[in-house]
């Protein structure tokens, strides 16, 4: 059990996205970039979140670089990937979807790699993206539709199907008025799609104060219950969870434990590969043992 620092009253303006408390416990004050972020702990319902929204605006949100959004370019990565994460997530949806050619949004598809496995899978894909850079990319390279756009600022004139959201919701200052909106985007039998990291993970436990919190970008955490929580408060209904491991961020929640400016430090916390992922395998492992996985998803459906 984390000890608290010390109880902490949100201001007037922030409170819990999943309870609306305004009473956290202090957890971490994180460094990044010779800043100091405070990271608290809702004492209501145990949700982890920035104390303060840090992205003061939806153009901080977006993410240009091109390299991370497939897999810093490593084609074995995105082979795993492609295997191990995505070809189940088309499965299990096409368990619950019946329809030949559902119609699909994948909400920040990036450069769209992954929204082109579905797409050569039968689905009928639609992107969102708000970076130019990498909407053009996927526009080009892949050929579907992709709408330059934050998700605050979309209206689909159609229903869908399906719709993704893959490591978007921990980016979103008010993640309980997005998923409501997302909800009335769905048709009748509609589904949901959810990945998030899992803050309840063998990385984070492992790692404590130096694990990767993704800053300024993510300002949630979520845990299982946390998320379940969440989604339904929106109006949705589990179908399926799991989790599943991604160990991008060893390598650098690991360099982190070596003085700034060492070069062990400026290896692991350059872009990672499958040989900077070898030594942190075995923590995939255990987190299948103990159920710590890094990702969670979750596959839910419209409340009727």
């Amino acid at each position: 059990m984390l000890k608290s620092i010390r109880t902490y009253r949100l201001a007037k303006d922030v409170c819990c996205a999943i309870c609306r408390s305004q009473e956290a416990k202090e957890i971490y004050e994180y460094s990044y970039e010779n800043k100091e972020y405070l990271i608290v702990q809702c004492l209501s319902c145990g949700h982890l979140f920035i104390a303060s929204n840090l992205l003061v605006s939806l153009s901080s949100r977006s993410m240009e670089t091109i390299e991370d959004a497939e897999m810093h370019g490593s084609r074995a990565m995105k082979n795993l990937h492609k295997q191990f994460i995505i070809k189940k997530e088309i499965k299990k949806t096409r368990q619950i979807i019946s329809k030949p050619h559902p119609r699909l949004l994948d909400i920040g598809c990036g450069t769209g790699w992954i929204t082109n496995i579905w797409k050569e899978s039968g689905f009928d894909v639609v992107g969102l993206e708000p970076s130019q850079q990498r909407a053009r990319i996927a526009e080009s390279k892949y050929s579907f539709p992709v709408c330059k756009s934050y998700i605050e600022d979309y209206f689909p004139e159609e229903k869908f199907d399906v719709i993704i959201l893959r490591h978007v919701l921990e980016h979103i200052e008010n993640p309980t008025e997005i998923l409501n909106k997302i909800r009335s985007w769905l048709g009748a039998g509609g589904m949901l799609i959810i990945t998030v990291p899992n803050i309840n993970s063998i990385g984070r436990y492992l790692f404590r104060k130096n694990w990767e919190w993704v800053l300024p970008w993510h300002l949630h955490f979520f845990k299982p219950d946390t998320l379940m929580a969440l989604t339904q408060k929106t109006g949705f209904q589990k179908v399926h969870f799991y989790q599943t491991p991604s160990p991008l961020w060893y390598p650098a929640s690991f360099g982190r434990i070596f003085r700034k400016g060492s070069k062990l430090r400026q290896y692991f916390c350059q872009a990672p590969s499958v040989i900077k992922l070898l030594p942190f395998f075995p923590l995939i492992l255990i987190g299948y043992i103990f159920n710590l996985n890094d990702n969670m998803t979750l596959f839910l459906k419209k409340d009727a």
